[in-house]
């Protein structure tokens, strides 16, 4: 059952953001904000409404909401989540990754950043793009007879191939040092945890 035992939370989509996150909280020294897992971004209206009833979210002072903006455009993804809020009587905030003045103060964050469309896949292929290993793994996917339903997934894990058998997941790769969070692709989710 879940418990909120943190006065700082993060909702993200599934174990391998979970993962990812826990990995960059690490890297940047953060200890005082807690994963939350919404399984999925279907259930975030149900789950933005019913964490408002667990034990401890009143003592919250930051909420901060991730997702995926996969392929929409983020904004559509950020109304979804400010719909979600509203019903729930959370305070909205008026720009994404910006932080309401309120108590709690809440904040979305909508993957891959930067006001793209596509996933934390993505967030991760940008910030290894300028690797040569990149344009085999491009023309590996160019030359395959079935083109994958996910490319940025698909890309993913032909990169952690070449990493070893112990990186079998985005989520864990960032636990095992795969991801470089000094790269650039990282700034603007680094400055938005930060302002948690």
């Amino acid at each position: 059952m879940l418990e909120i035992t943190k006065l700082k939370i993060i909702a993200v989509e599934g174990r391998d953001e979970d993962n990812f996150f826990s990995a960059l909280f690490d890297y940047l020294g953060i200890s005082d904000i807690q994963i939350i897992i919404f399984e999925g971004k279907t259930n975030y209206k149900k789950r933005i409404k019913s964490i408002t009833k667990v034990s401890g979210f009143s003592k919250v002072q930051s909420f901060a909401l991730t997702r995926d903006a996969d392929n929409n455009p983020p904004l559509s993804a950020f109304e979804s989540i400010k719909n979600s809020l509203k019903q729930a009587g959370l305070p909205i905030p008026e720009s994404l990754n910006e932080f309401t003045e309120t108590n709690p103060s809440v904040g979305v964050f909508i993957m891959p950043g930067n006001s793209k469309e596509g996933m934390l896949e993505d967030l991760c292929l940008q910030s290894i793009e300028k690797f040569p290993v990149i344009d085999c793994i491009d023309s590996f996917i160019d030359c395959s007879e079935e083109k994958p339903s996910n490319e940025s997934k698909a890309k993913i894990m032909c990169y952690l191939a070449t990493k070893g058998p112990s990186s079998s997941s985005l989520g864990l790769a960032a636990k095992q040092g795969v991801w470089d969070f000094d790269s650039e692709s990282f700034t603007e989710l680094k400055e938005f945890i930060l302002n948690i």
